[in-house]
């Protein structure tokens, strides 16, 4: 006997409403449910903000095929590599026109300076000739890049301010305070400050100032141990960051607690990560 059909979304008998109670954030992953719905038969009706009418199940499940995108979100760490090094990278199956809201980290990037440019297939991505500025940007609906950033402020010319992050402090960790606490580890200034953050859960914006001397102190006699608070993103973050030859002569500056807790999305990360230091054949 079949399973029973679920009563409920675009898997209903008969049409469905779903209503949010209250905003949201990260709105590019609803947008993302609904085109995928649409690519199986399944359109969905908006009729006003923060209401999703799906008619009666229609899924295409037998005649269609799907290609899923490359994971948007992991591709970040690698193209915000070539901040940290002289790398150039190349992410296959990625583009602005893509299905994930996270591609727009890309903009972002290119905002900053960073030679980022189209392809047939994907994106290219090269170092740039000069230190990048910070800025001022708003990462409210693509909050899991955040980190990729701010990691890498310190080697940054200017300062560099996110906002629209306050959910993130809810997540596996309250991402905002972790930051800020591992960034002034690394000497860096961080405004507001850690004990600013944890009196006030409510804050979601940060700004961090540069200060590659300061780096350079911190890790002169051994490397800075970063503590990830069993969040992948903050592992993968400052290994990106620990990929800058901060003193010149390629020893490790940096040392990630944990890096195990990548499992969750990205198991063989550093792995990965280690493979791209090795020359081409």
């Amino acid at each position: 006997m079949p399973p029973p059909v679920p009563k409920f979304s675009p898997f209903a008998q008969n049409p469905a409403t779903v209503r949010l109670a209250g905003a949201t954030v990260s709105e590019p992953f609803v947008e993302m449910t609904l085109r995928l719905c649409a690519a199986f038969g399944q359109p969905t009706q908006v009729p006003e903000s923060g209401v999703y009418v799906f008619p009666q199940g229609k899924y295409h499940w037998a005649d269609s095929v799907y290609a899923v995108e490359p994971d948007a979100t992991a591709a970040s760490y690698f193209l915000a590599l070539p901040i940290a090094t002289a790398a150039r990278i190349r992410i296959d199956g990625l583009s602005s026109a893509s299905l994930q809201g996270d591609v727009a980290f890309a903009q972002i990037l290119q905002s900053l300076g960073l030679p980022l440019h189209a392809t047939d297939s994907g994106w290219e991505v090269s170092a740039a000739k000069e230190k990048l500025p910070g800025g001022d940007f708003d990462f409210n609906a693509i909050s899991d890049t955040f980190l990729t950033l701010a990691a890498l402020a310190p080697l940054l010319s200017s300062p560099l301010t996110i906002r629209g992050i306050a959910h993130a402090r809810r997540q596996e960790t309250d991402r905002l305070l972790a930051m800020a606490q591992e960034l002034g580890k690394l000497g860096q200034r961080v405004e507001p400050a850690p004990e600013a953050l944890r009196a006030d859960p409510s804050i979601g914006h940060f700004t961090i100032f540069p200060d590659r001397a300061a780096l350079r102190e911190r890790s002169a006699q051994a490397p800075v141990s970063i503590h990830t608070y069993e969040d992948h993103r903050v592992a993968m973050s400052f290994g990106i960051l620990g990929s800058h030859d901060l003193h010149g002569d390629g020893r490790a500056w940096l040392q990630i607690e944990d890096p195990g807790c990548c499992g969750k999305t990205f198991p063989d990360f550093f792995a990965v990560l280690e493979k791209l230091r090795q020359p081409a054949a």
